[in-house]
């Protein structure tokens, strides 16, 4: 039998924060987290760019939600997909691409030490550079903070080697997984 590895896809809200893990095509646990892009914007970003602390107070609420509510998943997942807005802004960003086109995002993978350099970038900008990026979304150049931070934080729990964008949903995110994990191609 073919060996499979662990996967775990996300979906970040603004208000929640969606994770299913499992092993190859399939479920096997999934959580529902109490924060989203929006919910710790408002709770913790006042800053433009963000403050350090500011950043540090997101990353740990993220840390500490992350370490009770995922207790039951993998220590690691090979396999790490994500789904939302925030997850395009970076695909968009690492791709450097101007025009938000799902076909040139859905499964553009971004390597982890890239993921951390783009969660620096975005933290480290003003609302207002960030209002200039042609692939964020009109309102939603205050809330990419937060999201990116999630994200970086979701990566390293899951001691994620890169991320995968989804731009069409969970179950489809897992799909496209397994197929990748089945493919001659992908890796040892």
């Amino acid at each position: 039998a073919a060996r499979r590895s662990a996967c775990v896809v996300f979906d970040l809200g603004g208000g929640s924060t969606e994770v299913v893990s499992g092993l190859g095509p399939e479920a096997g646990r999934w959580a529902s987290l109490p924060f989203g892009a929006v919910s710790l914007t408002e709770r913790f970003v006042r800053g433009n760019p963000a403050a350090p602390a500011e950043i540090e107070a997101v990353a740990a609420e993220v840390h500490h939600v992350l370490m009770h509510e995922c207790a039951l998943m993998p220590e690691s997942a090979p396999l790490f997909a994500g789904v939302g807005g925030t997850v395009t802004v970076l695909a968009s960003l690492d791709r450097g691409i101007t025009i938000y086109e799902p076909a040139l995002l859905e499964g553009w993978s971004i390597a982890a030490d890239r993921l951390d350099q783009l969660t620096r970038r975005v933290a480290g900008s003003t609302e207002e550079e960030r209002c200039h990026w042609p692939v964020l979304g009109r309102g939603r150049s205050d809330i990419v903070v937060a999201g990116s931070i999630v994200i970086r934080e979701l990566a390293h729990r899951f001691q994620a080697q890169g991320m995968m964008c989804s731009t069409q949903g969970l179950r489809y995110a897992l799909a496209r997984l397994a197929a990748e994990e089945a493919s001659p191609s992908a890796g040892p």
